[in-house]
């Protein structure tokens, strides 16, 4: 990785560990805050994808 994706990579994960806030990984690297800010807000609002996995109660319905 390029020094500016391994600074979002450790901000993201800094933030959603509760250890920086999103302004304080900005304050760290200013001259990169008109690229990195957008993108970090961006992928601190993602969610993981949940499990689409069907239970085993809803596959029994389904074929029922």
């Amino acid at each position: 990785m390029n020094r500016f994706e391994d600074i979002l990579a450790e901000c993201i994960d800094e933030v959603r560990a509760g250890k920086a806030g999103i302004e304080d990984c900005l304050g760290r690297s200013p001259s990169m805050r008109g690229q990195l800010e957008p993108l970090l807000r961006i992928a601190l609002e993602m969610r993981e994808a949940p499990d689409g996995t069907p239970s085993p109660a809803f596959k029994m319905e389904a074929r029922a």
